[in-house]
C-alpha cells in the first residue's frame, strides 16, 4: 500500500513537472513571436542598422566598444583617473624600490624585486617606468595607466575572439557585462599589485578561445601569458588545464602555450619554496572554505552584496558553534553548491563544462589556501578579502551565461533569470564597493610636503602606509632580504597567492 501510494505521488511530481516545463517552452516561442511581430518599426530600424554598421566596420566599432567600457571605468569613480593615488604595497614597496635604484646603473633592480613570496613583474615594470621616467607628482598617472590597460585586455578578447563559445555578439555583450559588474570587484580596482587578477581572467579566456592561426595572434597570447605567468601565481595554475586542452587538441600552438605558462610555474613555484621568506604555512579550513563558497561566492553573485552579507550572518554563527551545527550548516551549503554546479552543466558542450567548471573549483581551493593568514573565518564575511573571490566569480557568472541556450526551456530561462539578476545587482553596487575616502592623502601634495621635508614619509592609500623614499648608495651592499620584501613578516611561506 505505502509503495503504490509512493509510486501515485512520484508520478504526480513528474506530471506536474511535464506541465510547467510545456508552459516554459510556450512562454518562450510566445516571447519570440512577439518580439517579432510587434516590434516597434524605428527600434527595428536602428537595431537593423547598428549591426550592418558594426558588421561593415568590425575594427572601429570593437574600439568604441572599448571606449564605452573605459568611460564606464571613469564614471565609477572619477578622481581615481583625474587625481590618482599609489596603493598599499604598490606605493610602499614597489615604488619605493624602484625609486631607491632609479637613474642609477642599477635601475633594473626595480625589476626583480619580490614581494609576499612570490614575482610580480607588471607591477614592477609599471612602477620602474613611473620612476625612472616622469617626476615624482605624476608617477600615479603611469601606474593608473599600467593597470587600465591589463584591466582592458580582457575586454578586447572577447571583443576579438573567434571562440565558439563567443559564437554571437549578444554573448559578448553579455560577457562585458560581466567582466564589467561581476560582484565585489572595488579591491582589485586600477591597481597594478592586484593585477595579476585580471591576469587570471586573460589566462583563462585564452584557455577558452581555439588555438590562434594568424602570427599575430599567436604572438599576441603568447605574451600575454608570459606576462600573466610571471605577474603573481594564478594565472601558471592554470597550466595543467592548458596541458589538458593540448594533449586532446593534438594543436602545436597549444602546447606552446602550455610550455609558456608551466615555465612561469615553474619560475613562481621555485621562488615561492626556495627563495621566499620561510613564514608559517596556511591553513586548509575545509568548513570556512565550503561556508565561503556559498556567502562570498554564490550568495554575492546571486543575491548582491546585502543578500551575501546576510547569508554570511547565518553561517558565521553555524561556523562559530562546535559539532553538529557546524556539520548542519557545511552538509546545507555543500549540497546547494553541488546542486547550482549540477543544475549550471547541464546543457552545455563537454569541453566548455570541463573548462568552466574543473577551473572554477581548481581556483576557488588554491585561492583560498593561498589567502593571507592562518585563520580563515573572515573569508566567510563579504567584504573583506574580496580579491580572492572576483575571478572566480568571474568564471562562475560565465558558467551562468554558457547555460543560456535556445530554445528557451526552464534551465535556460532559469539561467536568464540568475545572470540578469547578477549584473543588475553589480550595477547597483559599483560605487558602493569601492574602497575610497576623499579624506585620504593625495599624492601631490605629499609629494610637495616632502621636498620641503626630505625625510618626511610619504603617505600612500589607504592611511597607515607610507613609502620612505631613498636613493641607493654606492657604497651600499644591499641585503638579500631588501630584494625580497621590505616586509618580511607579511611575506610568509605559501601565506599569499594573492596579495
Amino acid at each position: 500500500m505505502k509503495e503504490r501510494q509512493y509510486l501515485d505521488r512520484t508520478e504526480t511530481v513528474l506530471n506536474r513537472w511535464r506541465i510547467l516545463s510545456r508552459k516554459v517552452s510556450t512562454v518562450g516561442r510566445f516571447w519570440n513571436d512577439l518580439q517579432g511581430k510587434y516590434e516597434f518599426p524605428r527600434m527595428r530600424k536602428i537595431s537593423q542598422g547598428a549591426r550592418t554598421w558594426m558588421g561593415k566596420h568590425k575594427t572601429l566599432a570593437r574600439f568604441f566598444i572599448l571606449a564605452a567600457i573605459l568611460a564606464v571605468m571613469f564614471f565609477r569613480e572619477p578622481s581615481f583617473f583625474l587625481s590618482p593615488r599609489l596603493w598599499a604595497e604598490e606605493g610602499r614597496d614597489y615604488f619605493g624600490n624602484a625609486y631607491r635604484y632609479a637613474h642609477t646603473e642599477l635601475w633594473y633592480r626595480g625589476l626583480s624585486f619580490l614581494y609576499a613570496g612570490y614575482f610580480s613583474l607588471w607591477p614592477n615594470i609599471a612602477t620602474t617606468v613611473a620612476a625612472n621616467c616622469v617626476s615624482l607628482e605624476n608617477v600615479p598617472y603611469v601606474t593608473l595607466l599600467f593597470s587600465v590597460t591589463v584591466q582592458l585586455i580582457p575586454f578586447a578578447i572577447v571583443l576579438w575572439s573567434i571562440s565558439a563559445f563567443w559564437q554571437s555578439m549578444d554573448r559578448k555583450t553579455a560577457g562585458i557585462l560581466i567582466l564589467l559588474f561581476a560582484p565585489i570587484s572595488g579591491e582589485v580596482w586600477v591597481s597594478t599589485i592586484l593585477s595579476q587578477v585580471f591576469f587570471a581572467i586573460t589566462t583563462f579566456l585564452l584557455l577558452l578561445e581555439d588555438a590562434p592561426v594568424t602570427a599575430l595572434r599567436r604572438w599576441i597570447y603568447r605574451v600575454l601569458l608570459l606576462l600573466g605567468g610571471l605577474t603573481g601565481p594564478i594565472s601558471g595554475i592554470l597550466s595543467p588545464f592548458f596541458l589538458h586542452e593540448a594533449y586532446r587538441e593534438k594543436s602545436k600552438e597549444r602546447w606552446i602555450q602550455t610550455i609558456v605558462l608551466a615555465t612561469c610555474a615553474a619560475i613562481q613555484t621555485y621562488i615561492m619554496f626556495f627563495m621566499s621568506y620561510r613564514g608559517t604555512h596556511s591553513v586548509f579550513d575545509i568548513p570556512a572554505y565550503i561556508l565561503s563558497l556559498v556567502t562570498n561566492r554564490f550568495g554575492s553573485v546571486l543575491l548582491g552584496r546585502g543578500g551575501g552579507k546576510g547569508v554570511a550572518n547565518v553561517f558565521l554563527d553555524a561556523y562559530d558553534q562546535s559539532g553538529y551545527v557546524c556539520a548542519a550548516g557545511v552538509f546545507v551549503c555543500s549540497f546547494v553548491v553541488g546542486l547550482i554546479l549540477f543544475f549550471l552543466s547541464r546543457g552545455i558542450p563537454a569541453r566548455e563544462r570541463r573548462i568552466l567548471i574543473g577551473v572554477y573549483i581548481f581556483l576557488t581551493i588554491i585561492s583560498f589556501y593561498g589567502a593571507i593568514g592562518e585563520e580563515k573565518r573572515h573569508l566567510i564575511t563579504v567584504g573583506p578579502g574580496a580579491r580572492y573571490f572576483y575571478a572566480s566569480n568571474v568564471i562562475l557568472l560565465l558558467l551562468v551565461l554558457a547555460r543560456i541556450r535556445k530554445p528557451v526551456r526552464l534551465g535556460s530561462l532559469t539561467a536568464t533569470v540568475m545572470l540578469i539578476l547578477s549584473i543588475t545587482l553589480g550595477m547597483l553596487d559599483y560605487k558602493r564597493t569601492l574602497i575610497q575616502n576623499n579624506r585620504w592623502p593625495q599624492w601631490k601634495a605629499e609629494v610637495q610636503a616632502w621636498r620641503k621635508d626630505p625625510l618626511r614619509k610619504v603617505a600612500v592609500w589607504p592611511p597607515n602606509r607610507k613609502i620612505t623614499l631613498q636613493k641607493w648608495d654606492a657604497q651600499e651592499i644591499p641585503l638579500p632580504q631588501q630584494l625580497i620584501s621590505s616586509n618580511p613578516k607579511e611575506s610568509g611561506k605559501n601565506s599569499a597567492v594573492l596579495r
